[in-house]
């Protein structure tokens, strides 16, 4: 696999350097063309410069999505720092592990986009802390760029990583890994030579999570589109932005996907939504099918991990209503990218036959900071291995089973909690379903949290003889949730205060 893709940083130079009139830049009521972005850019490299970052140096931001964002994100990765989000959302003791685990630098925050005590302890975290706007906290860095001159942006390489980015944490203490410089750029490319994007993309964001960045923001910078920022990633608020800048490009977790379902406000998509990402997790068939019908054929669901990138994408016309088997899949591998499936040995198996995913990629993590164990087990000779299972069938299109850690033991067989997903996901009284393995008494139960549909009906006995006459085994707790605990920063499934609501639960 040819390893030599452009810098992150090199491609969005190119952009800044070739787009002028266009807006590249939209938050509120402040609008940025590209040769606007470009001298905001150049004014920040040169601050970098002055206060003693140089390549490689790590660098935190703390802010929302916003233009001081995205001005910083694309300074920073031209001038080749290492970037690590500290969304304000994350609490404090995560963003005591990430800046501790990756040393970082320095650390730019927007004052306003914290309390007053997370304020106070940040000069106790990094040597360097800027305020962005403020001098609340440490030195106003605005203000700095202000006296340095606009000059023409011009990219340099380096070989020092793009970023440190951190694992869900859903099976422990999140751990912190680095990628190149290169990954990002790899990972927009090849998608973009996967799936049709909008030729003038008018993208939302309003999450700083460094997939959703760069699924949407450097496909939009690359094309000389519009990034409309979102002051958060509530989706009310993401909804109300993208009807108001007819946005023709947008990103969702599946669970929000779930409920702007549910909301029955989906209609406007038909004649304004060109392409339409969903990830994190598979949609159950019946949704993914009344989500078709509701928004128009402009789906696409990218499939993952933390450490190998984007890897597989059911593209909008693998959305065949026809094929239901095929839509509950992960879809084809991205072009440039490979995926297998091994067993515990490492042999590669034929199809239909279950394994471990592996994956080949060029947006593949180096290593994770301080675990190098970890790190041979997970990146075997180039071949991520993150510990999923699933299988390929006879036409290439992959399906996940689960992750290998989740699966519970019931009889000497496993059973993996996202196939009595699927399965519970088709009862037409059912919005969304999760099941897990939870560790009560010191054994491993299968639990399943139900939300229902407005109006329907359903009972424990209910799920647990669907559950029971399918699988063989009754669950060991069933809760109705009128809504899915989401992590604040992903809006993925929170599955440690879930897994505290089934310990904690008394039926």
């Amino acid at each position: 696999m040819n390893p030599n893709y452009p810098a992150v940083g090199e491609l969005y130079a190119q952009a800044l350097n070739l787009y002028t009139g266009e807006t590249a830049v939209i938050d509120g009521d402040t609008r940025l063309s590209y040769s606007q972005l470009a001298a905001r850019v150049s004014q920040l490299m040169a601050a970098f410069t002055a206060v003693g970052l140089k390549p490689g140096d790590r660098v935190g931001l703390g802010l929302h999505m916003c233009s001081d964002f995205v001005e910083l994100v694309v300074a920073a990765h031209i001038a080749n720092l290492t970037v690590i989000e500290l969304n304000p959302e994350l609490p404090w003791d995560m963003v005591e592990h990430r800046v501790n685990l990756a040393k970082i630098n320095a650390v730019f925050i927007r004052a306003d986009h914290y309390s007053a005590e997370k304020i106070s302890r940040f000069a106790t975290l990094a040597s360097q802390v800027y305020g962005l706007g403020s001098a609340e906290v440490g030195d106003d860095f605005h203000t700095l760029a202000d006296t340095c001159p606009v000059q023409k942006i011009a990219y340099s390489p380096s070989p020092a990583p793009g970023a440190i980015y951190f694992t869900s944490g859903s099976t422990g203490l999140p751990k912190g890994f680095t990628v190149k410089s290169s990954a990002a750029a790899a990972q927009a490319l090849l998608i973009m030579a996967t799936v049709n994007h909008p030729p003038v993309p008018v993208c939302v964001i309003g999450m700083t999570h460094p997939t959703v960045m760069h699924l949407l923001l450097t496909p939009t910078i690359i094309r000389g589109g519009t990034v409309v920022t979102a002051p958060s990633a509530d989706l009310d608020v993401l909804v109300s932005t993208a009807k108001a800048h007819r946005a023709n490009f947008l990103f969702l977790p599946t669970r929000m996907l779930y409920t702007l379902l549910d909301k029955g406000d989906a209609q406007w998509m038909k004649d304004q939504i060109e392409l339409f990402y969903y990830g994190g997790e598979n949609m159950t068939v019946d949704r993914l099918k009344e989500a078709i019908h509701a928004c128009g054929p402009t789906f696409a669901q990218v499939f993952g991990t933390s450490e190998s990138g984007p890897a597989a994408i059911l593209r909008p016309r693998d959305h065949d209503l026809d094929n239901p088997q095929q839509l509950g899949s992960l879809g084809r591998p991205i072009v440039g990218i490979e995926m297998e499936v091994r067993n515990e040995k490492g042999i590669v198996l034929p199809a239909n036959e279950p394994g471990y995913l592996y994956i080949r990629s060029p947006s593949a993590f180096i290593e994770y900071i301080g675990q190098p164990e970890k790190t041979r087990e997970t990146l075997v000779d180039g071949w991520v291995n993150p510990g999923d299972v699933g299988y390929r069938d006879e036409r290439g299109y992959f399906y996940f089973l689960d992750r290998d850690k989740f699966a519970v033991q019931v009889n000497g067989r496993n059973i993996y909690p996202r196939t009595v997903e699927m399965s519970l996901g088709l009862h037409p009284a059912i919005s969304a379903v999760v099941v897990m393995g939870v560790e009560i008494a010191d054994d491993k139960k299968l639990c399943v949290a139900v939300q229902l549909r407005r109006g329907a009906s359903l009972s424990a006995e209910d799920v647990a003889a669907l559950v029971e006459k399918e699988f063989l085994v009754a669950p060991h707790k069933t809760l109705f949730l009128a809504d899915m605990p989401l992590n604040p920063v992903s809006k993925k499934l929170d599955r440690p205060v879930l897994e505290d609501l089934f310990r904690t639960a008394t039926t």
